[in-house]
Formats: C-alpha cells, sequence, structure tokens
C-alpha cells in the first residue's frame, strides 16, 4: 500500500474516532427532564401518546394545535409541564424528539406533523431558546402553514425575520436570564412584527422554562420554577384564546 493512501486511511480512522468520541459527549451531556413523562400519565383531561413524536391528546379536543420545539441540548419531554396545561383546556400539543436533541438538524418537522394532522384547523408552533429560533425560521419560510407563534427565551435568527410575517406572535422572556442577555433581548425583538407581544417575566431565568434543572451560564431565578411555567401557561392560553 502506497504511503499516501495509509497516510489517507489513517486520517479517515481518526476522523471517525474523534467524531464518535464528540458524538459521546454530546449525547450524555444533553439536559434530562426532571420529572418522569410518566408523571403526566392518561387522567381524565388527555391521552399520553409517547413515539417519536410526544403528544398530549385532549380528549374533548379543540381544532387548535400546538407545535413545541425543545431547546437545544434538552431532552423533548422536559416541557411536558406545559404541554399537559394546554392539553387540560383542550389544546393538542405535539413535542418532536429532534436529533442529538438540536432543533437545528430537523427544522421542518412540523410541516410533517401538520401533514398528519388534518384534524387541526389552527396550528400554532413554539420553542425554547433555539427551538424557538428553529421555529421561527419555519415560519418565516413556510408562514402559509402556521397562524400564530410563541417563543420562551428565543428570538427569530437574522434569516429568519419575522419582522413582515403577518400571524399573532408572542415571545416571553426571564429577567433573570443568563443565556438570553438584555442585549440579545433587545436586539431579537426588531425581528419581531411591530404587533408583536412581548413580556419580561420578572424573575424569570433561562432554564425554568423547562423541567431540567440548572443550566449553565444561566443565573439564579428569583421565582419558584413551578411560578415561572404556571404563568407561560397562563400567558400561552391568553394568546391562544383568539383562535378560538
Amino acid at each position: 500500500m502506497k504511503n499516501w493512501l495509509k497516510i489517507a486511511l489513517v486520517a479517515v480512522l481518526i476522523l471517525f474516532a474523534v467524531s464518535g468520541i464528540l458524538l459521546f459527549n454530546w449525547t450524555n451531556s444533553v439536559y434530562e427532564s426532571t420529572i418522569p413523562l410518566s408523571r403526566y400519565s392518561d387522567d381524565i383531561h388527555y391521552r399520553v401518546e409517547d413515539h417519536e413524536v410526544t403528544t398530549f391528546n385532549p380528549l374533548e379536543p379543540n381544532k387548535t394545535g400546538i407545535i413545541f420545539y425543545h431547546g437545544g441540548g434538552v431532552a423533548h419531554d422536559a416541557y411536558a409541564y406545559i404541554g399537559e396545561g394546554l392539553a387540560r383546556q383542550g389544546y393538542t400539543v405535539y413535542f418532536p424528539d429532534m436529533p442529538l436533541s438540536l432543533a437545528v438538524l430537523n427544522p421542518n418537522v412540523a410541516e410533517r406533523i401538520i401533514g398528519d394532522n388534518a384534524q387541526i384547523n389552527k396550528w400554532v408552533i413554539s420553542g425554547h431558546s433555539l427551538g424557538g429560533a428553529m421555529a421561527s425560521a419555519f415560519t418565516a419560510d413556510q408562514e402559509d402553514l402556521i397562524d400564530g407563534i410563541m417563543l420562551l427565551a428565543a428570538y427569530p435568527p437574522d434569516n429568519g425575520s419575522l419582522k413582515d410575517v403577518d400571524i399573532p406572535q408572542l415571545a416571553i422572556f426571564g429577567e433573570r436570564d443568563g443565556l438570553v442577555t438584555k442585549d440579545k433581548r433587545e436586539a431579537g425583538v426588531k425581528l419581531l412584527s411591530d404587533n408583536a407581544s412581548v413580556i419580561l417575566l420578572q424573575g424569570g431565568n433561562h432554564a425554568q422554562f423547562g423541567h431540567y434543572g440548572f443550566q449553565s451560564g444561566d443565573l439564579d431565578a428569583d421565582i419558584s420554577a413551578d411560578m415561572q411555567r404556571d404563568i407561560v401557561i397562563k400567558e400561552f392560553l391568553h394568546f391562544l384564546s383568539q383562535f378560538q
């Protein structure tokens, strides 16, 4: 075997080894839900289907569906608390499990969910952090499919501005968010429409929009995690009422 071929083969093997190590480290550093999904087992209000897309199905559903993109490096079921709160009020909530827990690797999954659920006639997309950015990008690209968007600690990417997208928009930020700083927040909301509702949740931080524990780089919240998520559910329900 020629020397250059041996060198190329060794280089490829090293590349595969390094990629495998990085992938292993990444998959083992995902923030898992601190509340098992079994906690949200079927009850008198809804049924839970836990497949590739975890779905909260109300027993008496309305015609509005919510698709939620989870934060980067966070398990998709770490937002089930919000799903339960919405399902109890008749909203069907879909939580797609993104590859490697990164919505950027499957940003168009909402299109398939919408196509598979013809019983829904109004679609609202939502997301936390990176998931919210990818939900915004999907909406900017497929605005004819989406009737509204709800963001948590998130704003559109530069190439996915919602400035001229004529749908209801809601963005909720935590005042104690150590990752989405004031400067980032103020720059990000400029990519929303002029009619967007923007809420600064006093005492809230970044991680407590889900239930996965403290996140590196975040600040300590001044309110409890349950209180922060309950406020989110209340604001979401208020926003969603316009689609009924």
